[in-house]
């Protein structure tokens, strides 16, 4: 059963959250993208920016526990559920893309285990392929954790929208180009783009709708910080 807060959110929170926002994006699929775009190494990055962020999160967790910042506790919680679970409904879509249709030129999470371990002269193996799927899963995540702290509790439909979202950055990333799709799949033809989109909107809305029937607080970053006391309640973790 939520109860009243009683403390307004403090400065320290609002920077812990904004860091947990950063850690969140960077060591997420933005990562990938930027490896993709030619900056660096997955491989590098994975070890100098992907691991600190996981660490980062997972310190922001345990210190807003202490300090009992339930709000953010519990976005953070609430978002990596939902973010993994929903990630299983976008790999569903995907899979059937890639393997019945066809439509798409390769097994992504499949590249990225090759990419992060180095392997790509030798080809995957078990263990690039665990790391592959586990880095996927880990970006759904997170996407499910900025989400959270962001919008808050919505409408199903605004989960929707920010796949809808997420699936045009992907198909307007460096990262179509590397797999040979190039831009909005034009390379490849449409079956590439419609998966794409499909897979996103059904990560989105299960965002959406798993994040509407929690039982967290439905306040956003922006409603949180500027509630007066008694309207601030924390969320269930």
């Amino acid at each position: 059963m939520d109860q009243t807060i009683r403390a307004r959110g403090t400065p320290i929170e609002f920077l812990c959250t904004l860091i947990t926002l950063a850690a969140a994006g960077f060591s997420g699929a933005l990562l990938f993208a930027i490896a993709e775009a030619g900056y660096s190494s997955f491989q590098q990055l994975a070890e100098d920016v992907k691991i600190p962020g996981i660490v980062i999160l997972i310190l922001v967790y345990f210190i807003a526990k202490l300090r009992n910042w339930r709000w953010l506790s519990g976005g953070l919680w609430t978002g990596f559920w939902v973010g993994s679970v929903s990630t299983i409904g976008l790999e569903a879509v995907r899979i059937i893309g890639f393997r019945v249709f066809h439509s798409m030129p390769g097994d992504l999470p499949t590249l990225m285990g090759v990419l992060m371990t180095g392997r790509i002269m030798q080809g995957p193996d078990t263990v690039s392929t665990f790391l592959g799927y586990a880095d996927h899963f880990w970006n759904g995540a997170v996407f499910g954790v900025v989400y959270v702290l962001l919008f808050g509790k919505r409408k199903w439909w605004v989960g929707t929208i920010y796949g809808l979202i997420l699936g045009t950055g992907f198909l307007l990333s460096p990262v179509v180009n590397a797999i040979g799709a190039g831009l909005f799949g034009t390379l490849v033809g449409p079956k590439f783009a419609v998966t794409v989109y499909l897979a996103h909107i059904v990560f989105g809305s299960l965002i959406g709708w798993l994040v509407q029937r929690s039982s967290r607080s439905g306040r956003s970053i922006f409603g949180h910080f500027s509630a007066s006391p008694r309207d601030r309640h924390p969320s269930s973790t």
